[in-house]
């Protein structure tokens, strides 16, 4: 278990941090799951915020968003690169517009 404190260092609570993992890596195949569904989604998310609170919540997103990074969407562009959709290029160029 490890303790969360707040900036100035008071205890905000008890966390697992195997158990904070495992619920991120299932956050990510659930967001996975219902992608293009915004609804879904943002039903994923509160549900997530509501389990944590909306402090305990952050470290549970950030790692879910590395799964989704290198287990998700990773294997999928190979997929796309092996069929001989660009998709890995188009998602360069869409983040490099968001740059913008």
């Amino acid at each position: 278990m490890t303790m969360l404190v707040d900036d100035e260092g008071r205890p905000l609570g008890m966390v697992d941090p195997v158990a904070m993992r495992a619920d991120a890596v299932r956050l990510a195949f659930r967001l996975a799951a219902v992608a293009g569904n915004e609804d879904a989604v943002d039903a994923v998310i509160q549900e997530t915020v509501s389990s944590y609170g909306p402090r305990a919540a952050g470290p549970v997103f950030t790692a879910a968003a590395r799964t989704l990074a290198l287990d998700v969407v990773a294997g999928l562009l190979d997929v796309c690169d092996e069929i001989g959709v660009p998709a890995r290029t188009k998602l360069t160029e869409l983040a490099a517009a968001a740059d913008s």
